[in-house]
């Protein structure tokens, strides 16, 4: 039997789509840890419960569960997607896709990804305003770019337009609920999603067509996806299928850190002040992944403002948790923003404090999880971590910003993350190098 929860799958579907965040600690504060959540796209056991995290982190049996994103996030994924595949074939693509993205093989792209933060504020004038998570995830995007299809690549910028193109669109009304796809000649949000989506798709096939006419050795992820699968159309598709989740996934989650990180940072003159001193002491751009300072921040603010409010897990197998017997079918659910957020866990949970983090504190993997964790682990963790700390260390290095907020902006969703809103409006005050 399933753990009592909100009863109405309409209501919830309209509380998960209009504020995740707080609709998942409303029903904590009435259900408890565990609790079960009905929507119009599945059955969820949503735990804060960390003993019930670590059980379901634990599961090493490939058989028990099935994809981690819910169906109905296949039209901006699609189906091939590593995040919507299960079992041995999980298994393989994950192995498949871990050594180009693993911390290892990072370091040959931290000046790729320093020059795209410089790429990013020049042009802008002192005392010229601009919109932090818009900017990052212009950052960001480049990066990913870079390291999917090799530096200097041509198509590259249509590649990205095309993703931010379609990202405009998006909507968690239709994420959450297939019923809403409706595309409706092109009208609707989801028609004029998929509109821009077809024309990424075709960009996409004219690129891995591409490489695989000139035989791409170049290093490059898309490189290592065409000596993976052969030609034809699953291959293909299969390969367009793991790009567009890359590019999706890899700068929409980071971009909200950054985001964050630059209000939490100009927020308070006084930690800002110790970070750029940190940062002005070190030479190197590979030493920035070795700046403790900056390491607690990044780490804090994926604690405070997590940019995934949840991470999932389909039951193929029925599964014994804690006292529940979870059946197949259900999804169960880590609710990473809930527990980030645990008084008993975090004191003072609501307060920025990057101290949390400091000399080498590590909490326990079952109640500090941004990446979520166990088999099916965030597969661009290091990534990111290595991301935010160059593009990070580089702004606070080289520009002098200014906070044009009043207040803390909103945690809403903003396509698959949740982001500041309206995004950290701030102005340029000129070069610190």
């Amino acid at each position: 039997m399933l753990p009592p929860g909100p009863g109405s799958r309409t209501w919830n579907t309209w509380s998960y789509i209009t504020d995740p965040v707080t609709a998942l600690s409303r029903w904590r504060d009435r259900y408890g840890d565990t609790f079960t959540l009905r929507d119009w796209s599945a059955t969820t056991v949503v735990t804060s419960d960390p003993a019930l995290v670590k059980a379901i982190f634990a599961v090493r049996d490939v058989g028990v569960f099935g994809a981690v994103a819910p169906e109905s996030f296949d039209v901006i994924l699609g189906r091939r997607s590593l995040l919507l595949l299960s079992g041995p074939e999980h298994q393989a693509e994950r192995k498949l896709l871990l050594g180009p993205l693993c911390r290892a093989a990072l370091p040959a792209w931290l000046g790729a990804i320093a020059d795209a933060t410089r790429g990013a504020f020049t042009g802008l004038a002192k005392g010229q305003t601009f919109v932090a998570l818009e900017r990052m995830r212009e950052v960001t995007l480049a990066s990913i770019s870079q390291i999917l299809f090799g530096p200097d690549d041509p198509k590259e910028p249509a590649l990205r337009r095309a993703t931010l193109d379609m990202m405009v669109h998006v909507r968690p009304s239709f994420l959450v609920a297939r019923a809403l796809q409706i595309e409706g000649f092109g009208r609707t949000r989801f028609g004029r999603f998929m509109a821009a989506s077809r024309a990424f798709d075709r960009l996409l096939y004219a690129r891995i067509a591409e490489g695989r006419a000139r035989g791409e050795q170049d290093g490059s992820l898309l490189a290592l996806l065409l000596a993976a699968y052969p030609e034809g159309q699953a291959g293909d598709e299969a390969i367009r299928d793991e790009l567009r989740t890359l590019l999706v996934g890899g700068h929409e989650t980071t971009s909200s850190v950054l985001a964050w990180a630059l209000y939490y940072l100009h927020r308070d003159p006084a930690l800002l002040a110790r970070a750029q001193a940190e940062i002005d002491a070190i030479a190197e751009t590979e030493g920035l992944l070795r700046a403790p300072l900056l390491d607690a921040i990044i780490d804090e603010v994926m604690r405070i403002r997590p940019p995934a409010g949840q991470c999932f897990r389909m039951l193929v197998e029925p599964l014994d948790l804690g006292p529940l017997r979870v059946p197949a079918g259900v999804l169960v659910s880590p609710a990473i923003s809930t527990i980030h957020h645990r008084e008993d866990l975090w004191p003072e949970p609501s307060r920025f404090d990057p101290a949390r983090f400091s000399n080498g504190s590590r909490p326990s993997p079952f109640v500090y999880l941004p990446f979520g964790g166990g088999s099916h682990r965030c597969i661009g963790a290091s990534l990111s971590k290595v991301e935010s700390a160059i593009i990070l260390g580089t702004i606070l290095r080289e520009y002098r910003l200014g906070l044009d907020e009043t207040r803390e902006p909103a945690w809403r969703r903003e396509g698959i993350a949740l982001c500041p809103s309206p995004g950290v409006r701030m102005h340029v005050e000129g070069r610190r190098s």
